[in-house]
């Protein structure tokens, strides 16, 4: 199975959770007035392949910005906080 494939195969295996997923992920950020990649991985228990492309999607469709304050993550590392957009309201 080529790398493309196996992108293809993992992607149509989420569709259907991924509405559902994108929903969770906006909820905790709303809750919590903007949260870190990592924090929504603690928060929801998701992977951090899922919880970053559900935020990226969420980014991508205007329902989350970067609020342009970083935060430490669990290693330290510097992180974008996600706050939900009025078009999330």
């Amino acid at each position: 199975m080529t790398p493309d494939e196996t992108r293809r195969e993992a992607h149509e295996r989420i569709l259907p959770a991924a509405a559902t997923l994108r929903a969770l992920v906006l909820r905790v950020i709303e809750e919590a007035g903007g949260l870190t990649c990592d924090e929504v991985e603690l928060r929801t228990g998701l992977t951090h392949q899922c919880a970053s492309a559900r935020i990226n999607e969420l980014a991508r469709d205007g329902f989350v910005a970067s609020s342009g304050a970083p935060r430490k993550t669990r290693s330290g590392r510097n992180a974008c906080v996600w706050i939900a957009t009025r078009r999330a309201a």
